[in-house]
């Protein structure tokens, strides 16, 4: 569930809107309340076919089964434990619940980053994967040392959706000569 703000934008030959300049607001799907932002160049919105051909888009009340977002992607967002969160990449692909970007993809906190290539993200399991080339780096935090791990197989962490504590429900693999 979202909102979207664009400086333009137009249907094109696919059936898609094409959006320039989007910002696009997260909402909680159970309040309605902003949970973060995304913004990019452009993005791109599969909204399917109309009857004889014209498409009226309201894109306060749009139901998108598929979105991409282009050139110089960068969110704003809360995770499960309240923690502002940034993330970093060129394209960011939306399926639902599924997020893949393809590419180098850095996802930073106050207490950790992590970056890598070929992000997928599986909303319902809360599994995310960075295919190869990742690194971890949690810096020097009250009396925790400072660590910078590479991971050249990959990394993927799973944190539970549902979990009353995220924290101490996640757990991560790196893969490759760690």
């Amino acid at each position: 569930l979202y909102r979207v703000h664009i400086k333009s934008g137009k249907p094109d030959a696919s059936g898609s809107f094409l959006a320039e300049s989007p910002v696009i607001t997260l909402l909680d799907r159970r309040t309605g309340a902003p949970t973060g932002e995304l913004s990019a160049n452009e993005a791109r919105f599969a909204v399917g076919r109309a009857v004889g051909g014209r498409v009226t888009i309201e894109l306060g009340k749009m139901e998108v089964g598929r979105s991409e977002l282009s050139g110089h992607v960068r969110g704003h967002f809360k995770t499960a434990d309240g923690v502002d969160s940034d993330l970093a990449c060129e394209r960011l692909i939306l399926r639902e619940e599924l997020v893949e970007a393809p590419g180098l993809v850095t996802w930073s906190r106050r207490d950790l980053s992590v970056s890598g290539y070929d992000l997928r993200w599986d909303g319902p399991t809360g599994r995310l994967d960075f295919a190869t080339g990742a690194r971890l780096v949690l810096p020097p935090l009250d009396a925790r040392p400072g660590f910078d791990v590479p991971g050249p197989g990959g990394l993927t962490p799973d944190v539970p959706p549902d979990a009353p504590d995220p924290r101490s429900a996640a757990h991560a693999e790196l893969r490759g000569r760690v």
